[in-house]
């Protein structure tokens, strides 16, 4: 789908976030669902690029509030059913049932994107959305099975992980330059956080996998976190020289105040260096 984007307004954007927010609220107020599951927080940052993205495309005539909405669902759909574990557990205990339950929450969202494209009547946005998260589920099962061997792998595994849903997005609508930046801002700031979890010995997916990897080549912690800042620098600096679409003055201060922007993980990036 061929769009013509607007140029990009401050005010219109906040007023589309905040009309995004509203609608994925009224969504995630089920009853049952609130009762076997906490509520997903939303990921303020990615709610930012998705809506600064999307607000210029949309129109009176089309507005595309169902396309950011359903694109942060199935972000929780995803999110959700990482929250799923692994181990084995007797069928009769309220851990497996809990387990069962986040199966069917993750679902839940699932089927909301659907229906909600399905409203729009843009069956192609849904075939695209589709198409991701096939991708998205195939690089986690490579991780989760340890079938990943070098850091390039890795690394391309998690970059589909990351931005799958939302380069489906900016291919739909043909912008390969927001394709870009939606990469470049989203690794770096999941680095970022991946980097941070490693020093704190805190267990996500990414810190677990890169362990067995520093652990099979005997790369200490101290150099496995050199590697990480040389790969968060690499995608910074192609942000900040990218092309002409990034190098001018409004952009360039779009893209610092996503890398500044308060995470919802709780931590502030604040050494963006534009």
């Amino acid at each position: 789908m061929k769009g013509r984007q607007r140029v990009i307004d401050v005010s219109n954007i906040l007023e589309f976030i905040e009309d995004v927010k509203e609608q994925l609220t009224n969504k995630l107020q089920h009853k049952y669902m609130k009762n076997i599951i906490s509520t997903p927080s939303i990921d303020e940052d990615k709610l930012l690029l998705l809506c600064s993205f999307l607000e210029p495309f949309s129109t009176a005539e089309k507005p595309l509030h169902a396309h950011a909405v359903s694109v942060m669902l199935v972000q929780f759909a995803l999110d959700t059913h990482d929250l799923v574990s692994t181990q084995q557990l007797p069928s009769d205990t309220s851990l497996e049932k809990e387990r069962q339950l986040t199966v069917l929450a993750g679902d839940y969202y699932s089927g909301l994107y659907y229906f909600l494209l399905s409203q729009a009547g843009d069956i192609t946005f849904i075939q695209r959305l589709a198409t991701a998260i096939k991708k998205t589920n195939i690089s986690k099962m490579f991780l989760y099975r340890n079938e990943v061997k070098t850091l390039e792998e890795m690394i391309h595994h998690f970059t589909l992980i990351e931005t799958a849903v939302f380069t489906a997005l900016t291919e739909y609508f043909e912008q390969p330059k927001w394709t870009k930046l939606f990469l470049n801002v989203l690794l770096t700031k999941r680095f970022l956080y991946e980097k941070q979890c490693l020093l704190n010995d805190e267990k996500t997916l990414f810190t677990e996998t890169f362990k067995r990897y520093m652990k099979r080549n005997s790369i200490n912690k101290r150099e496995g976190i050199a590697m990480l800042d040389s790969y968060i620098e690499t995608n910074r600096n192609a942000l900040i020289d990218g092309d002409e679409f990034t190098k001018s003055e409004e952009m360039k201060k779009y893209i610092k105040s996503l890398l500044i922007h308060e995470t919802s993980m709780g931590r502030r990036v604040n050494d963006a260096r534009i």
